[in-house]
């Protein structure tokens, strides 16, 4: 039954070029009228990947974008909300999960270009309660955007309620450190959640504020947010459990919000994508903070080296940029190929959908390089899919 309905939904293709912008929608493996010579190639090769990771995890709706050649193009399959039998389109609004994280280190890329923060700051010049701590008095903001500040991933379960941000201050002050701060590769939400807070700080604005006159006005992404507008409501996706049964949006990151709060449309992420990869020249700005994030820092281990956030591998012997996300009702990627201007994005209402798999291998597929045989992804990869 789900087959048949994904057959029946899938795959409106929508084309976006630097020039020109074209809407078409057609059945699944048809093609629009005019665009066969540009367009072909690409569409075989999302099916031919996709499809079989699609019969494999059973996600009800995924959004995948892809940048290749100077254009940005969408695959949408499937249904945003079951229950209300609405497809997914590129202005779908999911959950990004971790991904939320490279925003936050864009956002520390034009401070630190601007000259109003240095990454080997610490973290207390910019939130004074800290001072009143111990260990937290030696992270700086570069180890908090690399995972190498010792944090852990969360502070655990608070037993008063919700986390919120004076009890994360409180819990940060008496924090003692596992290891030396700067020593070990140690994933952590609860750290790019503090370095959104100090970047709100310096900023005194809230970050959604910060991150709008920053960076998504004006790469006109208008539906990236942390908490859904009325206006917007409608559009976002409802998430699935691993069981396939619906959850609800989670709370437990609404104490460190740019460790994994932030939602955002395919339409959107295919503009992130493509001034990640340099392609809009009217914001050099914005362009050359996001290569400096995507820099290598930290060596994390023998096969990834740290960037901001971004992780850096090397896939079949070519120089591979990604980051992942995965709460329990998404599963996310967002992955490129510097040297070929290449990356994708994938974005599914399904929790553990191995969202990094079928990232990695659409983006060799689409680069013409032929696999090797090289063992699974290792799980230090997979730290934000495994929440």
């Amino acid at each position: 039954m789900f087959m048949r309905l994904l057959a029946a939904a899938m795959a409106c293709l929508f084309v976006s070029g630097s020039r020109s912008t074209a809407f078409a929608q057609a059945p699944a493996g048809a093609l629009p009228s005019g665009r066969q010579k540009a367009v072909e190639p690409t569409l075989q090769i999302v099916n031919s990947v996709v499809r079989p990771w699609i019969e494999k995890y059973q996600p009800p709706g995924t959004i995948v974008v892809v940048h290749r050649e100077g254009a940005t193009e969408f695959f949408p399959f499937g249904e945003a909300n079951r229950a209300r039998r609405m497809a997914v389109t590129p202005d779908s609004i999911f959950e990004l999960a971790s991904i939320t994280k490279v925003f936050a280190t864009t956002s520390l890329a034009i401070e630190v270009e601007r000259g109003r923060m240095r990454l080997d700051d610490p973290v207390d010049k910019y939130l004074p309660l800290l001072r009143e701590g111990g260990d937290i008095r030696h992270v700086t903001l570069e180890q908090l955007a690399t995972h190498s500040s010792s944090l852990p991933r969360t502070p655990g379960a608070h037993p008063r309620g919700p986390w919120n941000h004076r009890l994360v201050m409180e819990w940060l002050v008496h924090w003692k450190a596992a290891y030396p701060p700067g020593t070990k590769s140690l994933y952590s939400n609860l750290a790019l959640g503090v370095l959104g807070n100090a970047i709100a700080a310096e900023e005194r604005q809230p970050l959604q504020e910060v991150w709008d006159r920053q960076f998504l006005h004006p790469l006109e992404m208008q539906s990236t947010f942390f908490e859904i507008p009325e206006r917007a409501a409608g559009r976002l996706v409802q998430g699935y459990g691993a069981n396939g049964h619906p959850v609800e949006r989670t709370m437990s990151n609404s104490g460190w919000p740019a460790g994994g709060r932030l939602c955002s449309s395919g339409r959107d992420m295919g503009k992130f994508l493509a001034a990640n990869l340099g392609q809009v020249p009217n914001h050099p700005l914005i362009v050359g903070a996001m290569q400096f994030a995507q820099k290598p820092y930290f060596k994390a281990s023998e096969t990834m080296m740290q960037g901001l956030a971004w992780q850096r591998v090397h896939l079949h012997g070519e120089l591979v940029i990604d980051k992942n996300g995965g709460l329990e009702g998404t599963a996310t990627y967002i992955g490129m190929n510097p040297g070929r201007h290449l990356g994708v994005v994938v974005m599914a209402n399904r929790g553990k959908s191995q969202a990094t798999g079928v990232g990695r291998a659409l983006l060799t597929a689409l680069a013409g390089v032929t696999p090797n045989d090289e063992p699974p992804v290792p799980e230090d990869e997979l730290d934000a899919e495994n929440q």
